[in-house]
């Protein structure tokens, strides 16, 4: 058993550069049971989307991945691995729900912290950050403030902040939940067009959290349907080897 002080149990480097491996894992909070028996892997340049009812540990299994429990999270059992950077720490980056760009800071600046908080020199962060924002669809609004943006905008903005991190694994939580339906089928409209062209990154595994059955269909390469809680794990779509319908009629089916 793990206190909420080190919440990655076994955590050790993953078979197969840049992948992921969630083997067996079992979490409670607060004394009550969230996750049992969670286990799947993504592979280097991946993304796996993980659906479920609310409450059932989606968030809480990717605040692990992170290391960021909240107090009182317990892992019961099972172990996490996840490649590691030169400073010997998991190699991940985390985006929250919601945008979190700083209101003190203009559009070029936000994203550039994504480098920043990574060690990079603001001078060599702002030049990469500088580079990105075309291929996120913002260029000329570099000195933009975030109000000043529209929803979809600053998300693109926030996930462009995510990746230049340059991390090997992305932790997305909800990342369009808070849009407007038309602006969140846009921006899946957008992310499944670029994807292919790297604007998750080089090669990152992602793993994505949503609670839209048609984003992480569209999105993802398989699927994770986890249990009303505790999580558990009742269904792994491939959805490169089933397509588009056919996945999704499987993860409806699999909620219930």
């Amino acid at each position: 058993m793990t206190s909420s002080a080190d919440v990655r149990p076994d955590l050790g480097t993953a078979e197969g550069r840049g992948s992921v491996e969630v083997r067996g894992l079992s979490v409670s909070l607060g004394g009550r049971a969230v996750l049992a028996d969670v286990s799947f892997r993504v592979a280097r340049g991946g993304l796996t989307a993980v659906v479920g009812p609310s409450g059932c540990g989606k968030s809480t299994l990717l605040r692990i991945l992170a290391g960021l429990a909240v107090a009182g999270t317990v892992v019961d059992g099972g172990a996490v691995r996840l490649p590691h950077g030169d400073d010997g720490r998991p190699d991940v980056a985390w985006m929250p729900q919601g945008d979190s760009l700083l209101p003190w800071r203009r559009t070029l600046g936000n994203v550039a912290l994504g480098a920043q908080v990574s060690g990079t020199s603001r001078r060599e962060a702002t030049d990469a950050a500088r580079g990105l924002l075309d291929r996120f669809g913002l260029a000329g609004f570099e000195r933009s403030w975030p109000h000043e943006l529209s929803g979809g905008m600053r998300q693109r903005a926030a996930l462009a902040r995510t990746v230049l991190a340059g991390r090997q694994v992305l932790l997305l939580d909800e990342p369009f939940g808070a849009l407007d339906p038309i602006t969140r089928r846009d921006m899946n409209g957008w992310l499944a067009a670029h994807r292919e062209e790297g604007v998750l990154g080089d090669g990152a595994a992602v793993v994505l959290v949503t609670h839209d059955v048609d984003e992480a269909v569209a999105l993802a390469d398989h699927v994770v349907v986890l249990s009303p809680r505790p999580g558990r794990v009742v269904a792994l779509v491939d959805v490169a080897a089933l397509g588009h319908d056919a996945s999704r009629r499987v993860v409806l089916a699999s909620l219930g």
